[in-house]
């Protein structure tokens, strides 16, 4: 009996294996079925299953099984209990026979019926379970009675159901719902949830806007703005409700001949919610749907019959792209600060006023182009550590190995601590495939352990490998180049720059700008108020043009004024650094003349890469510059 069970154990579990890696690693899963059918279409492939029914109050109970393991989802089964257990990224899922209370993420959710289990030995679930957890879109032909089950990201494009007996969507984090808009998709929505836009097939819809409150929020003066930036349309209504001070709304609507425009905001607690609506003035029906929509929308969430669209677990915020076969989980409170359409280059960021340093970054590139993971780790280590301002930046002697939990990895750490920041990078470099990933992961005033927080975002990582035929090739644009260019000034000069830098021009001021940030160097020329060459007036114009920049906000002086010569030309110089926010530049001011013009250089850097190594590539563009 051990033998055969042994056996029988071991073909579940091949036949595990074999559904996640026959569905799985498609884009897509489409499941189609009609109630009482014996056969599941998956991907255009019939598959033999328990017939799903209904119970109760209309529920449609359907084999769970065949179903989660086409997501690709790891089902398990405790005989004893009559417990199942789902493993799926970022999801843990226990459930048991009769029990109508399942386990999602150790938080308890109340099912539409019980799960049961057939006599054949078959768990049935109700489908809707099944939609919410994972994200999966439901859809009903009356015409031929088929459900359709598709398994794809609710974020765009995706019609607005969360199963097909879901009443309400909204978001469990930011704490709103209204009735579903059934009739219409998820066109856009925003990482961080401040964003979700609601549109038909045309530009007809409406969008909804969550906003936190400052501390300079006004009620009365968000109403008059809103009112005013109708001026061009006519108006029709512009009302206020202040009875409820813990809920307090204003409601706008206008027209012109070809736009009909609808504005809610509600101020309540924490944020204020603004429902935004636009459509053709000539849209009658539309207009009505929307309307008896967005009259729904409340800033309350009681988790009943709604449709979830919080991407927020354990109060971590899940990324996730089907295209890039990728997910992670950061802070709840990053938003995308990088082009959503770009998804090979991802960089989020603290919205927390108090931190503007933390940041996630993931850039991903073919192994062709960069090499393996260990190479460009110990490459991208070696720049820095040439390039940054030892004095206040504390960084590893070599890159190390480590392994996390779903893949092996090659990283380096470094510390910046100044006068004005204080932060922790760890820089972490994997491979899957034939594709590279480099995370990046600051964060602001490390005077705690901080090093659990980047281990769970890294941890949560799940990267599947990338069809390179379709994904094609990563290039690496790191803004590195050889050589440089003459640059040719109007005014009768020439500077030469390395390639690296970005050239700019606004009449007659020129910025050159390296990638990355990291330092910048600006000309102009203005006339000259001296009589003659001599140093002692040159000196007396520099000192003049420090005292003006010495009463700018953030800036502080921190050299006197000098006379000396750069190849064969005379010329001024101070210094000064200036603050803003948690940057600080170190900027030299270097003073030409020549007949009744002033050629003023600057020269900066930023303080973290104030090093021997970028002091001399802007001394060479310096001593370049020479007059014609």
């Amino acid at each position: 009996m051990k033998r055969i069970i042994s056996i029988l154990t071991l073909i579940a579990v091949l036949a595990s294996c074999i559904s996640v890696i026959t569905f799985a690693d498609s884009d897509k899963v489409e499941i189609s079925f009609c109630v009482g059918d014996e056969t599941l279409t998956i991907n255009g492939n019939g598959v033999k299953v328990e017939k799903p029914y209904v119970v109760g109050a209309g529920v449609t109970l359907v084999p769970l099984r065949v179903i989660t393991e086409a997501f690709g989802a790891v089902v398990g089964w405790e005989g004893t209990t009559k417990t199942v257990t789902l493993n799926y990224p970022n999801v843990e899922i226990i459930l048991q026979i009769g029990n109508p209370i399942a386990e999602v993420n150790k938080k308890a959710q109340t099912l539409l019926a019980a799960p049961e289990l057939t006599p054949n030995g078959i768990t049935m679930v109700p489908l809707r379970f099944i939609s919410e957890t994972f994200g999966a879109i439901v859809g009903y032909d009356e015409a031929t009675a088929r459900i359709t089950v598709t398994k794809g990201a609710v974020e765009t494009g995706a019609t607005v159901q969360g199963g097909i007996e879901a009443k309400k969507v909204g978001d469990s984090f930011y704490q709103w719902t209204m009735d579903n808009p059934s009739e219409m998709t998820v066109s856009e929505r925003d990482f961080d949830g401040t964003y979700t836009e609601f549109t038909y097939d045309t530009d007809d819809g409406f969008c909804v806007i969550i906003e936190k409150k400052d501390e300079d929020y006004s009620f009365d003066r968000k109403f008059k703005e809103i009112k005013e930036s109708l001026s061009n349309m006519t108006l029709i209504q512009a009302d206020k409700d202040t009875f409820d001070e813990n809920r307090e709304t204003m409601h706008f609507k206008a027209k012109n001949t070809d736009r009909y425009m609808e504005i809610i905001l509600i101020e309540g607690g924490l944020y204020c919610y603004e429902i935004l609506v636009s459509t053709n003035a000539d849209s009658t029906e539309r207009i009505k749907y929307i309307g008896d929509i967005i009259a729904t929308f409340t800033n309350a969430y009681d988790g009943v019959d709604v449709h979830d669209l919080s991407n927020v677990i354990n109060d971590m915020r899940e990324y996730k792209s089907e295209n890039m076969k990728l997910s992670f989980r950061i802070p709840v409170n990053y938003y995308q600060f990088s082009d959503p359409s770009v998804e090979n280059e991802l960089m989020f960021k603290s919205s927390d006023e108090k931190d503007t340093e933390s940041y996630f970054v993931m850039d991903i590139y073919s192994a062709s182009q960069v090499g393996t993971a260990e190479e460009l780790a110990k490459k991208d280590f070696g720049l820095n550590a040439e390039r940054i301002n030892k004095k206040i930046v504390t960084i590893n002697e070599h890159v190390n190995k480590r392994g996390y939990k779903n893949f092996d990895a090659f990283e380096y750490t470094y510390e910046v601590k100044s006068e004005v920041v204080h932060r922790k990078v760890r820089d972490v470099f994997f491979q899957v495939g034939e594709y590279v990933y480099n995370v990046a992961i600051c964060v602001k005033d490390p005077k705690i352990n901080t090093d659990p927080i980047m281990d769970e975002i890294i941890n949560s990582i799940q990267a599947e490998p990338l069809n390179p035929e379709k994904t094609g090739v990563l290039m690496r644009n790191d803004g590195e180049y050889e050589g440089t260019f003459t640059y040719k000034g109007d005014e009768g000069y020439t500077l030469t720059v390395p390639n690296s830098y970005d050239e700019q021009k606004v009449g007659s001021l020129v910025l050159f700008s390296r990638n990355g940030g990291t330092a910048a160097v600006s000309l102009i020329v203005v006339d000259s108020p001296l009589e003659s060459r001599f140093d002692q007036e040159l000196r007396a114009y520099a000192k003049s043009l420090r005292g003006s920049v010495a009463k700018k906000e953030g800036v502080d002086i921190t050299s006197e004024v000098t006379i000396r010569t750069i190849g064969n030309l005379r010329c001024a110089e101070f210094r000064y650094s200036t603050v803003k926010d948690t940057n600080c530049v170190n900027t030299r001011a270097v003073i030409f003349q020549k007949g009744s013009k002033l050629y003023v250089c600057e020269l900066g850097v930023h303080e973290v890469y104030d090093s021997e190594f970028m002091n001399k590539e802007l001394d060479d563009i310096l001593t370049s510059f020479k007059f014609e």
